[in-house]
């Protein structure tokens, strides 16, 4: 039996290897499963003949260790001829770059025959282990039948330790591989610059290499990487010797648990036992609570003392900041004082629900109510627990802060500083006790659940839909609030919601089909649109009403509600209201209707769609804006097809002065009428708008039909288009900005030296 689970562990070992394998030269999974079961006959084979595996292993070690003893050896010794060469004063600097690293070489060989030894040690206690585990003698459990739950107890609290060391252990194989890759990474690197040297020395000294500098320098490199890899690979040999060795331990002490469970009993004079410590914990929590107590009664009397005289604003804050420390401390302490004498009443009664366990003949509902309430103790606790730590954090940073300003203080404010930490480390110390006091708490819950959980409770087909029903009916029936003698359910909630959703999909779909209906008669597109969401709120209010009729929710259960949102639209929801109540007023005066073209802060747009909260619209570009309601009220909103599509439009242009003007206007007029999308009625004409600084300006007017955003900018821009074109064929210039400099040449120009301070020479 024993070897059976020694094989079982070394397959599992051996899937974790493959998988370290797998990932390292990136393996496909499918790839890894084969390479798995193809080995997996060399494990067994190496896994049966136990004793002949360890001789051959604890060999190779020994072997392993008398080599790098050796090697060792001669790094001293080459250290001694290095340091004799510097002595001698023969290239003293290069012997002593060479010293450093031989050092370096001598002490990593140093930390590998470290690895070695413990590696053998560890597979000494492996090798004892497997023995005693053959023999029986590690599954024997100390004490005789039956057995206490103390010993349980300890046997639980092993098994835990054991499994936080298996997950430490298994994260220190992780970085010990990217050590060990890093290490083989440096190797390679090492050994290429130690190649293109030796070719390099080579070439130039056909005789010998060994005196160059960079040659003996790069190969003590190379030794170096090579031991840091060695060491690399001996670390995570041992750590997986280690994680099978913890493996082993955890075999054994499950089986002793296993032991234990089966042959546990009541021990009433050990439940007396364990009430009386609880009982002895509660009257110390009380003393907590007063040392607390004391010690701020101590700290008030002093500082009522110290307000007689004078003193430094500096030393009146720190007063005071100490005092509030006192206070805090008071606070906590009260809090959680008051929290352990109730975690410690948990414990008894978790005690008890054990200790009844252990008698047997408990009801299936006993233990389903000692579940539930264990899985809440738990919850509760670990809840605690994370406050604390949280609490935790900032006292240290409090401590760490006045420990940081102690020594800059004179000795006054020294005094209350002192008074402030020793509250801080009273308050520390009472939570550390706390924090005790929950993982213990937290600890008898989960064992509680771990025995509750392994009890044979036999539950029927019927029995489990029965029960499932009574918690159904119980969770359908469960009261949510009551208003006016009605009480309002989960079923009842539950099915209006059914309703509402329901009635919103068909009302969509209902609205929907009507607007496509209207939308191909005379209504058109806005008003159909306008008409579709009219319809869809007031049908959604009915249908609201609908469900709370049918369920019988009145609505007053909603008065507070009301009240709520009241209260939400005078503190920050008059803009969503303001929207909302915006775009019903669009919709029905239509100042926009979906498919107009306006122009918004200088750049034109289409409307797409009015909604209830905004209004969605269109750039050129192919943009879409989402654009509050009320801003289409507020603001000054040019719409360019408010009643038709025909707008009026101009282009302005400057020709050089002395162009004449006569012939411009003729050829503005001319290049208008080319551009077949200017419309003829009305007819364009010409403006002759002023005398710029540089020309003589002139504005042409003409009608068109916009269809799109950009339709107005292509207009324009053709007829820019022929204006440029028949004003180069007719020799007129379109003027630009020029400005002529006039220099003063009758009064000559007057020049003064100054020197470096800026006086006159």
């Amino acid at each position: 039996m024993i070897k059976k689970d020694l094989l079982r562990m070394g397959c599992d070992s051996l899937k974790k290897r493959i998988g370290l394998l797998s990932n390292r030269f990136r393996l496909r999974p499918v790839r890894g499963a084969i390479l798995t079961w193809a080995l997996l006959p060399i494990v067994v084979l190496t896994l049966l003949p136990l004793q002949g595996v360890a001789s051959d292993s604890t060999e190779d070690v020994v072997r392993q260790i008398i080599e790098f003893q050796e090697k060792l050896a001669g790094v001293n010794q080459r250290i001694e001829k290095e340091m004799l060469l510097a002595d001698q004063g023969l290239d003293a600097t290069a012997s002593g770059k060479r010293v450093a690293k031989l050092r370096e070489l001598k002490f990593i060989y140093q930390r590998l025959l470290n690895a070695l030894k413990q590696g053998t040690s560890l597979a000494a206690d492996k090798n004892r282990l497997e023995k005693a585990m053959d023999s029986g003698q590690a599954f024997l459990v100390p004490g005789q039948k039956p057995y206490a739950l103390s010993l349980y107890d300890s046997v639980l609290d092993e098994i835990a330790d054991l499994n936080q060391e298996q997950s430490l252990l298994q994260a220190s194989i992780n970085n010990a591989q990217l050590k060990l890759e890093q290490s083989q990474q440096e190797l390679e690197k090492a050994q290429q610059r130690w190649r293109r040297l030796k070719e390099k020395t080579a070439s130039n000294q056909p005789q010998g290499f060994s005196d160059d500098v960079q040659l003996v320098s790069a190969e003590l490199d190379r030794e170096i990487a090579e031991a840091n890899v060695a060491l690399a690979q001996e670390r995570l040999n041992d750590y997986q010797n280690k994680v099978d060795l913890v493996s082993l331990k955890q075999l054994a002490s499950n089986r002793k648990l296993e032991t234990i469970r089966n042959d546990l009993a009541f021990d009433p004079a050990a439940l007396d036992k364990v009430m009386a410590e609880i009982d002895a914990q509660k009257e110390q929590v009380d003393q907590y609570l007063q040392t607390v107590i004391d010690a701020q009664k101590r700290f008030e009397t002093q500082w009522q003392t110290d307000q007689r005289y004078d003193q430094k604003r500096s030393v009146v804050e720190r007063a005071h900041s100490a005092r509030q420390a006192w206070q805090h401390a008071y606070e906590t302490t009260l809090q959680q004082t008051e929290e352990m004498t109730q975690l410690l009443s948990r414990q008894q009664q978790l005690w008890h629900y054990r200790f009844a366990l252990l008698k047997g003949d408990v009801a299936v509902d006993d233990l389903n109510l000692w579940e539930t309430e264990a899985t809440t103790t738990q919850q509760q606790v670990q809840q605690a627990i994370r406050s604390y730590q949280t609490i935790q954090v900032r006292l240290q940073a409090r401590i760490a802060a006045v420990e940081k300003d102690y020594d800059h203080l004179d000795s006054a404010a020294k005094k209350y500083a002192t008074y402030q930490l020793e509250a801080f480390k009273e308050t520390n110390a009472v939570g550390q006790v706390y924090f005790s006091m929950l993982l213990v708490t937290e600890q008898l819950s989960s064992r509680l659940l771990d025995e509750i959980n392994i009890q044979d409770r036999p539950v029927s087909l019927g029995d489990r839909i029965s029960d499932a029903g009574s918690q159904f009916s119980v969770l359908w029936n469960f009261e949510l609030w009551v208003i006016d003698e009605h009480g309002v359910t989960v079923g009842k909630v539950v099915t209006a919601l059914a309703i509402l959703i329901i009635g919103v999909f068909l009302i969509k779909r209902a609205t929907h089909f009507l607007a496509g209906r209207m939308e191909k008669s005379k209504l058109g597109l806005s008003s159909a649109a306008a008409v579709e969401k009219l319809m869809f709120y007031l049908g959604f209010l009915l249908v609201l009403l609908f469900a709370l009729n049918t369920v019988n929710i009145p609505l007053t259960a909603f008065t507070f509600l009301g009240g709520a949102f009241a209260i939400g639209v005078g503190f920050g929801a008059q803009n969503l209201i303001n929207n909302f109540i915006s775009g019903f007023i669009i919709m029905a005066e239509r100042p926009i209707k979906i498919g107009d073209i306006l122009e918004i802060d200088g750049q034109c747009v289409r409307v797409q769609e009015i909604g209830a909260r905004c209004t969605r619209v269109r750039t050129g570009q192919n943009v879409h804006i989402l654009m509050p309601n009320s801003s289409f009220l507020e603001k000054d909103i040019i719409n360019w097809t408010l009643s038709d599509t025909r707008i009026r439009t101009s282009v302005v242009i400057g020709v050089a002065y002395g162009s004449p003007v006569e012939q411009v206007t003729e050829l503005l007029m001319e290049a208008a009428e080319k551009i077949e999308r200017i419309r003829k009625t009305p007819k364009p004409f010409v403006v002759f708008d002023e005398f710029g600084d540089n020309a003589l300006i002139f504005e042409i007017y003409f009608w068109i039909l916009v269809e799109n955003v950009i339709e107005k900018k292509k207009i324009a821009s053709m007829l820019r288009y022929e204006i440029y074109a028949l004003f180069n064929a007719h020799d007129i210039v379109i003027a630009y900005p020029q400005r002529d400099v006039h220099l003063d040449t009758i009064t000559p120009l007057k020049i003064q030296l100054l020197d470096s301070v800026g006086r006159k020479e």
